[in-house]
């Protein structure tokens, strides 16, 4: 199916149906106190509904605060949102007006010159509301400076030594009063501002994606890509980009890592890049992998699969556990969620997420 002039004066109108949803989270971000969200994600594998509900009975707040827990339809995460009861419902109906555009922006992908090059919008499958807050996440690993979140584990000090923490994160579960294997200490991501402004600024991210500029240079593709068709003013917004480069793995006289597994350190050159204390598996296992192949960009996935866990999710932990507290490189996934690659880090900063 070709386009006509139809389909694209379609596109240009969705996008700006798309701001005018941004100008109601906007409106929202000016209430107080607005809503703060934490995204609980399963290790491993999913859970059913019925864990999460255990899982949150037994972490429900103790101080008499509001909070109201949702889990995804699929099981892989579960919500927790904090704040205002109020609010709640807002962002909902916000929620579920942007996913419906975003829907029918998708549609016009399969009509073939209907949208500009490189436009995308890849919708998960997990519902509308559940929807809006994947892609913010998603979106949330460009890592602007208003959209970012924390990677942790659920309930632990922020002092914990990292390999610790990414043990805990795995292997710590109890059983609930009601008998079901729920999670201690599972991995949670937390955003930088409150869920309006979040949302203000990823589809910020999306409308305008030749202005984004990520601080820590992951490299990374966001879920919704939507340029314009027209001339209004992009080439301006590419110029916030000249002064920004691009992550590179031209490693030519530059030093290469290194994974000592007697020691469980990470080099990079002569320089310790991370010490895994106490390693998890999968950990050890990208690592060992990227040394037997001599550090080349882009691997594989090693992990070996295992019946009934999620393997794209199970290799995006992995990625973030091992960037945590790491420095002088970076690892990230390369878009399939069936590979890894790594760069440098050219300021040689702390990866932490935060």
């Amino acid at each position: 199916m070709s386009a006509s002039s139809q389909d694209y004066r379609r596109y240009e109108e969705l996008r700006l149906s798309l701001k005018d949803v941004q100008r109601g989270f906007e409106r929202a971000a000016l209430s107080w106190p607005n809503l703060i969200h934490k995204l609980v994600s399963a290790p491993d594998k999913s859970l059913s509904i019925e864990a999460w509900n255990a899982f949150r009975d037994s972490n429900r707040k103790s101080d008499g605060g509001w909070d109201w827990w949702e889990p995804f339809p699929d099981g892989s995460y579960c919500s927790q949102f904090l704040g205002e009861e109020k609010w709640l419902e807002v962002f909902y109906r916000l929620a579920e007006s942007g996913m419906l555009v975003l829907k029918e922006i998708a549609g016009l992908q399969e009509v073939k010159g209907a949208t500009p090059d490189g436009m995308r919008a890849t919708l998960p499958d997990v519902g509308y509301r559940s929807g809006w807050l994947s892609l913010v996440y998603g979106t949330a690993e460009l890592a602007t400076s208003l959209l970012r979140a924390k990677f942790w584990a659920w309930n632990v000090p922020e002092g914990t030594f990292i390999d610790e923490v990414d043990s805990l994160m795995y292997d710590s579960w109890t059983e609930s009063p009601g008998g079901v294997s729920i999670p201690l200490h599972p991995p949670y991501y937390q955003l930088h501002l409150d869920l309006f402004n979040s949302s203000v600024e990823a589809i910020r991210c999306w409308l305008f994606p030749e202005a984004v500029t990520s601080l820590w240079n992951l490299g990374g593709d966001s879920p919704i890509n939507l340029p314009s068709t027209n001339d209004d003013g992009s080439e301006n917004l590419k110029a916030i980009l000249t002064s920004v480069p691009s992550p590179t793995n031209n490693t030519e006289d530059r030093p290469q890592p290194r994974y000592d597994k007697k020691r469980r350190v990470l080099y990079v050159g002569d320089d310790k890049a991370k010490e895994l204390k106490k390693p998890a598996r999968n950990v050890v296992l990208l690592l060992s992998a990227f040394e037997e192949m001599g550090w080349p960009p882009v691997i594989d996935d090693p992990i070996p699969p295992t019946i009934g866990i999620v393997r794209q999710q199970r290799l995006k932990n992995t990625i973030d556990s091992l960037n945590t507290g790491l420095r002088l490189i970076r690892f990230g996934g390369n878009g399939t969620g069936k590979a890894v690659k790594w760069w440098h880090l050219d300021d040689g900063r702390s990866s932490e997420q935060g």
